[in-house]
C-alpha cells in the first residue's frame, strides 16, 4: 500500500514539474508576442529582455551604441563598453571624446540624458554613449555611482547643444 503511494506521489510531483515548466514557457511567449504587437515598428530599438537578432534567445545586454538588446554571441566588448558586433563600424575607426562625468543623484536627469540618446539616435545617427561608474569614498566608506557621457568629436557640438540643460 505504501509502495503505491510513493508512486501516485512521484506521478503527481512530475506532472505538477511539467505543468510550471509549460507555464513559464507560455508565459514567456506570451511576453514577446506582446512585446510585438505593441509596437511593430520600433520593436527591434525596444529594451527588451530577447535579443532583437535571435528569436527567442535571452539578451545578456544592451549595445553601447543603439541600445539595442543583445545576447553573448553578438555582443563585443571594446574599452569596457558593450558594443553589438554589427555596430563596431560605428566605433572603432572614430576618436571618442568625454564630455563630462557627474554624480548620479536624480533620475529624471539621467531620464532627460537617456531620451537625447535615443533622439540623436533616431532622427541623426548619432551615437551617444553612456557609461556607468563607480568609486569609493574613503572618507564616508560609501561607493558612490557616477555617470560619464561619451560622444564622437564629429558630433560634439551637436551633442553638447542637445544636452546644453547640463551646462557643459
Amino acid at each position: 500500500m505504501s509502495t503505491l503511494l510513493l508512486v501516485i506521489i512521484a506521478i503527481l510531483l512530475l506532472l505538477l514539474i511539467v505543468l510550471i515548466g509549460a507555464i513559464v514557457f507560455f508565459a514567456l511567449r506570451h511576453f514577446k508576442e506582446n512585446i510585438q504587437v505593441e509596437d511593430k515598428v520600433d520593436v527591434k530599438k525596444r529594451v527588451s529582455p530577447f535579443c532583437v537578432d535571435h528569436d527567442g534567445v535571452f539578451a545578456s545586454a544592451s549595445c553601447a551604441i543603439t541600445g539595442e538588446s543583445l545576447c553573448d554571441e553578438c555582443l563585443t566588448s571594446i574599452d569596457d563598453l558593450k558594443i553589438g558586433k554589427k555596430n563596431i563600424d560605428l566605433y572603432t575607426p572614430y576618436k571618442w571624446s568625454e564630455l563630462t562625468m557627474f554624480r548620479n543623484s536624480h533620475s529624471d536627469l539621467e531620464d532627460r540624458i537617456k531620451l537625447v540618446k535615443k533622439n540623436l539616435w533616431e532622427n541623426n545617427n548619432m551615437p551617444l554613449i553612456i557609461k556607468g561608474h563607480y568609486k569609493i569614498n574613503v572618507e564616508s566608506d560609501e561607493i558612490e555611482s557616477f555617470t560619464t557621457l561619451i560622444c564622437k568629436d564629429l558630433d560634439e557640438k551637436v551633442v553638447k547643444k542637445e544636452l546644453s540643460f547640463l551646462k557643459l
